[in-house]
Order: C-alpha cells, then structure tokens, then sequence
C-alpha cells in the first residue's frame, strides 16, 4: 500500500534509462492517473465502455445493408440484414457484459485494499511504540546515571507507569533470554527488527514503492497432467549452492516449493541428502536459518495432482529473499549486486548497447520473503522491464487449491560479492579468507550511471582520457587542489531525521565550507530518491555521515573521494567496519577514516525508547547502571545486545575541529590516490601467454655443423616473456634459453638427425603449456 493508501497503484514494467533525475521523485501514482483520480487503465476501461455504448445507438438507428464477413467474389453480395430488435438485444448484453467485468475489477481491488488495510493494523499493534520523552540536547555523564528511569509494563495496563523493573527481569529481559534454540533466536529477533522498521510512520522520499500489480496475474489453466522436472545445481555445499529448475512448482495450501520426480527426470549436482537438509539459502548472509530452501519431491502421477488448475509461467523468474526488506544497505549488499551477476551469468543476450550485459525482456524477478513491497523497492526494479512480484503473488486470495509452476527458475543467490558478515555467529566484521573484488561494485556502479545517462570519470571510461586529455601535474610531487575533480567539487552532509541525529548539524555545514571552500548539501533518505542521492554522491569531494544504512551509497562515489564515517559515544568503530571495508576493497579507491566522539557531554541518550532502538528502562536498574556505565560497547552478536542498541541510538554534537582535522589529512592520501588514478587503467590486468605456434627450422650458412638453429612466433597476446623452456624427444633433454628472444642454439647433436621438440614459456616461476611438436632435421 502506498502512502495514500492507496494500493491500485501499478508498477511500471520499465524504468527508462534516458529519465532525468528531477523527476525521480514525482509520485508514481500521481504520474498514471487522470484527473479524476482514476489509475489509467480504469480510466482506460470506462472510456472504451461509453465509446462502446454510444457505436451501439448510432448503429442501432442505421439500416446496414452489409453485415457479416465480406465476400471474395468479383460480385458483390447481398446479405439480409438482421431485425434492429435483434441489434438492440446484442448491444445490450455486450455492454452489460462489460459493465459485469469492471465491476468484477472493482471488486476485487476493494477487497484486496481491504486485506492490505488489516495487515498494516495487525502490524502496528504487534509493535510497542516507542515513548515520545523530550530529552535534553546535553548533561554529563554523571547527571544521566543518576536518572531512574521509569517503564511500562507490556501487559495489563499500559498506561500504567512502574517506578523501577523487578529485580528478577521483566517481559522485555524475558525475550532475550528464552531457552529457544540458536536458529529460533535468530529468527525472532530478525523478525522483531524488520517489523519494527516497517511499522514506522515515517515515509523514507529516497525510495518509491512498488505495488505488487493486481492486473499482472497469469491466467490458470486446466492440467491433466503435470510435466517432468528436472534440477540443475552449482555448487559444492548449501551456502554457496544456486539451482536452475525446469518446471518448478508452488502448492499454497501446503506452503511447500516441489518438483514433479519422474524416471526422465534430470537431477544434476543435486546433494544425496537433500530429503534431509536443506538444499541452498535463498540470500547471500550465510547459514542464517531464515533463507534455507528446499523442495518436495512429487509424483505427477498421484490423484492429488492430476486434474488440477495451475498457473502455469513461460518467462523465466529469479527467485530470492531479502533479509530486511526496508535498509538501503542490506537491499544493495546483500541482494542487488548478487542479483546482477546471476543474471549476467544466466540471462546473456545483452541489447544492442554493449553496455548492457543482459537483456531486461526476457526474465522476471520473485522476491519471495513475506513482506511484499517496500519504500526501498525501487532498485530492484532495474533488473528487469517487468513488474515484479513478491510472495503473495503465489497465494492469490481462494485460491488455495491453484498450483503455481514456473517452466523455468532459478532459485537462490550469489555471494560473489558480499564482504561483510552481520555477526550471526560470531561478532560481526569483513567476511573472514574472502577478498572481494572492488571492480565488481564499480562494474554495477558504472551500470546504473550509464542507466541514469550520467557522465563516468576518466578512470571508468578509457576512451574519455583520449577525447579530453588530463591537464599536466606538478614536477615536484607535491599536489593541491589542482589535481582535484574537474567538475564542482562538493561536500555531502549523509543525514539522519529519525535517530542517530547530528545535533548541530547546520553550524557543522557553516565550518566545513569556511575551512574547505566547497558547498555543503545534506542528503538523505526522507528527502532525495535513490537516483538523486547517486547525483548527489557522484559530485562529492568529501562525503560525512553517521554510522548507518545510507553510507553504503559510497559506492557510487568517484576514486579518491574521501568517506568520513562517524560513531557516537563509547562505540568503537573498529568493531563496525561494513563502510570502511567497503572503501577498501581493492578497485575501490575510496579514502576512508573514521572520527569517533569521544565526548559523553556532548552524546544524548534514549532509554525511554522501544528497546530495538536504544531503550533500555524495561531492564532491571541493575543493568541499565551497568549500560550506563559501560563506556565501550563490549564485542558481541547480532542482534539485541543492549549495549550496542543503547550507545548506536544516541544522538551526538559534533566536534567540528577534529571532523577539519581528519579531513586534512585525508585529503593528502586522496589527492595521492587521484594522481595514481589518472596513470591506471583499472580495467588492464596481467595475462597469460598464448601457446607457442609456428615453430621453424633455420638455415644458414654460419650454422656450425651438428648444431640445431630453432625460432618460434611470440605470443600473439603480447605477453612478455622471460624465458622458454626447449624439451627435445630425442633424449629427454631440457633447455632453457638466456634471454626472452624466441630462438635457440642447440650443439653437439648428430647429423642428420630428425629432432622432435615441445617449447613452452616461462615467467618466474610459472611454466606454461607445452607447444605441439616441431621436427628439424640436423
């Protein structure tokens, strides 16, 4: 449902990639209906029904002498026309005909608004709301533990107020340390986090939702039979498996994925003990219960399924979850960037444009995950030109006994480019053995900016630095601002309006542009869309924020921009690295530093507030004192430590100072960094030697006798080589050669003789293949 409430509103099948930005933030819903407020294809509907009506009475008072299938014959034939009472009767029943079917539509949209509505309410009395305290904007550190903070119970009376929380723990406490399981644990506390998001009141204007369409539904067919199934999986284990399926099919009434097993079915790859554990994870957070994923083996041939009605899909669908459905960075790291490369993987067929490495015609994307539609939607929208469908689409209201088979699907994820583990298992930090290649975000950054028709730099497009040759640098090392972007230089302000707020926000703008001389723009998600915020990004000298979702935006950013993250008091940023480990993978180029607040005066707190977001006044006195009097965030797990949850939900005064001061020295590695960016091509990586070819005899009159004179072509890739590597048949003899030159001298051998030689190159200590043979004869 979107903002107004509306939920008639239909996805777009395409985000044109010639939109100008200024418009990425008109309302979708506002774009696709007439003035009277009608969506379009209902106003589309009303007007075809009334053209109807008015044809039907002008015919109805003509006398029609052809009515009929017109004839082929040289000579015109008469055809009696039928009685007007007749036409009247036909007219009528078509428009009343018609009139059934838009109020069927109707209908059906009440009732689906309906649904929505009861939802959103079960939902929001599922979540405490969080106390409105007017807290002071400072006080030390003493004055605050000093504070008895009071809270209300979550059961009987919640108005009623309690001077202290029992000794022995109360509900909130009760939670945290239920006898559940690890993977039960997990699962409820996501749960608790994502519904607490999405039930804030707050409308993030950064994203626009995405409506699951009520028209964009395959008609069900009737089926006597089920066709064969077949699985192909790649993949050694479950966490990095991923499975194409050929007709894969959803039950609703059972909530259960299965495959139709025959005797031709093909089932490639696929686990031995897949009936007992689970065969992939749906996301890319690695061993988190909520994405494990399996299907149930069926016969086509049982009474159960024979005979049914099934909504049958052509077009190939992508099928994933999300782990929180409304966080920018979750939406990019850990279901964006993998879902581009499964499909330039799968998909191919790339548009006219070379810049396209797959087609968005061809396939559709299924985000199974229970929450539908978000404000963070938007980017998954880019990955294909159809709508997208979420998991009610597969339990379409009565229709329980409907089976949904898609002939083609690929299910699951890849972890290709994740970097960073949420602490699942073990305090959370960069995932552990794993180097990420930073060229594959900047390859997925590049894709949206040609999608936007936004300029690239130098270092992402070559042929630029052909075109616009870049301006000398000094001779004597030592760089200013002559070496900085070409284009306005500007310092984004990352800002947050619900929590984790910068307190003096504006007076910290006013100080960096005196000290730096670039203009300061605040940008954040309650105000500019997802394509603005890349705008924005993309002019960025110096980008500032808190520690949160929205910094994950750096990836847009040119190489060399400096990321400034900030942590509130007592937590250490070393512990929370997602941004810094972001800036430094390598192909990156970002230059990084952090400034913690060090300054408990100037850090304001929220106990009073839903335990999720830094409440801590449900737990006994004892432990918030404790809390309080914690000054280091303790290393921990995901995801309800309130330790971590009361420091990261503080509000902070920024030392402006020390921000200039970090800034400054930043500013000398990344005028360093633009430097060595604008004498690297990026893209250019070493290779290897292509395979010895044309291997000749030479002949000369300096030959010495019984001495063998042998060249070869070098390596058509141009690769350099060190030296060569001459095996001869003949003996078993090796040779290697003193130079790179693709020739050799070999003496003492006997006239006449036929030598049979294999050669191959050598860099370091790397031989590669050998050549096929080559004969001289001595």
């Amino acid at each position: 449902m979107d903002t107004n409430g509306s939920s008639n509103a239909t996805p777009s099948p395409r985000i044109s990639i010639r939109r100008r930005v200024a418009d990425a933030g008109d309302s979708y819903d506002d774009a696709h209906t007439d003035a009277a407020g009608l969506p379009t294809y209902q106003f589309i509907a009303v007007g075809a029904l009334t053209l109807g009506l008015y044809i039907g009475l002008v015919f109805s008072s003509m006398q029609l002498p052809f009515i009929g299938k017109p004839h082929t014959s040289k000579q015109p034939q008469l055809i009696q026309s039928p009685p007007l009472s007749s036409l009247h009767q036909i007219y009528q029943e078509q428009a009343a005909a018609q009139i059934n079917a838009l109020n069927e539509v109707i209908q059906t949209q009440k009732e689906a608004m309906s649904k929505q509505a009861k939802e959103l309410a079960a939902l929001h009395a599922a979540v405490r709301v969080p106390y409105k305290v007017a807290t002071p904007k400072s006080g030390t550190d003493v004055h605050r533990k000093n504070v008895k903070h009071k809270y209300t119970p979550q059961i009987n009376n919640p108005d009623q107020e309690v001077d202290s929380p029992n000794e022995k723990g109360t509900t909130g406490k009760a939670a945290l340390n239920t006898k559940h399981d690890a993977h039960d644990t997990q699962l409820r506390q996501h749960q608790q986090m994502v519904d607490l998001t999405l039930s804030s009141n707050k409308k993030d204007a950064s994203d626009i939702k995405l409506q699951p369409s009520t028209s964009d539904i395959t008609e069900v067919t009737d089926w006597k039979t089920l066709p064969s199934s077949s699985v192909w999986c790649y993949g050694s284990k479950r966490a990095d498996r991923v499975c194409r399926f050929r007709n894969l099919c959803y039950h609703p009434k059972h909530d259960d994925w299965f495959i139709l097993k025959t005797n031709s079915s093909v089932l490639h790859n696929v686990p031995d003990q897949v009936k007992s554990e689970t065969l992939l994870e749906t996301g890319t957070v690695e061993n988190h219960p909520y994405f494990f994923w399996n299907y149930v083996e069926a016969s086509p041939f049982h009474p159960s399924l024979q005979n049914i009605k099934v909504r049958f899909e052509d077009l190939p669908h992508f099928i994933f979850k999300r782990l929180h459905p409304k966080n920018i960075m979750h939406n990019l790291h850990d279901d964006l960037l993998g879902m581009y490369y499964m499909l330039k993987e799968f998909v191919g067929r790339g548009t006219s444009s070379r810049y396209m490495p797959f087609s968005l015609d061809g396939h559709r994307v299924l985000i199974i995950d229970p929450y539908d539609a978000t404000d963070s939607t938007r980017i998954f929208q880019y990955l294909t030109n159809f709508p997208l469908r979420f998991s009610s689409y597969l339990k379409q209201k009565n229709e329980e006994h409907i089976v949904t088979c898609f002939r083609d699907a690929y299910v699951g994820n890849t972890k290709l480019t994740t970097w960073y583990q949420y602490g699942f298992n073990e305090p959370q930090g960069p995932i552990a053995g794993k180097s990420v290649n930073g060229m594959y975000l900047r390859e997925v950054g590049e894709w949206f900016m040609r999608r936007l028709v936004l300029p690239l730099g130098h270092d992402e497009d070559p042929t630029i630095k052909d075109l616009h040759p870049l301006p000398s640098l000094p001779s004597n090392g030592t760089y200013g601002k002559e070496v900085d972007f070409q284009d306005t230089d500007t310092i984004v302000v990352l800002s947050r309006k619900g929590n984790r707020l910068i307190l003096n926000e504006e007076q910290m703008a006013k100080d960096l542009e005196k000290a730096f001389g670039y203009k300061v723009i605040f940008v954040s998600n309650e105000q500019h869309t997802f394509e603005e915020q890349i705008v924005f990004l993309r002019k960025a000298r110096i980008v500032i924020g808190m520690h949160g979702s929205i910094l994950v935006m750096v990836m847009f950013c040119r190489r060399g921009t400096v990321v400034i993250e900030m942590y509130p008091f007592a937590v250490p940023g070393d512990h929370y690295t997602p941004y810094k480990t972001l800036a430094s993978l390598n192909g990156m180029d970002l230059v990084y530093r952090k400034w913690e607040n060090k300054h408990s005066s100037k850090s304001v707190a929220h106990p009073h507030n839903h335990p999720l977001h830094g409440g801590i006044d449900t737990l006994p006195l004892s432990e918030q004192t404790l809390i309080i009097n914690t000054l280091t965030v303790p290393q921990h797990k995901c995801c309800a430590s309130p330790y971590w949850l009361y420091r990261i939900y503080q509000d902070t005064e920024v030392t402006t100072s020390e921000v200039i001061e970090i800034i400054n020295d930043a500013l000398v590695e990344s005028r360093k960094t633009l430097v060595r960016v604008r004498e690297t091509n990026f893209h250019k990586v070493d290779v290897l030697p292509a395979l010895v070819k044309n291997i000749r005899c030479l002949e000369h009159a300096n030959r010495p006798p019984n001495t063998l004179w042998m060249a070869w072509d070098p390596p058509w890739n141009g690769v350099k080589i060190e030296k060569w590597n001459v095996h001869t048949m003949n003996d078993g003899s090796n040779y290697i050669t003193m130079g790179s030159e693709p020739t050799i001298s070999i003496p003492n051998l006997k006239t006449n003789t036929t030598i049979r030689v294999f050669i191959r190159p050598v860099i370091g200590t790397w031989k590669g293949d050998w050549s096929s043979r080559g004969e001289c004869v001595v």
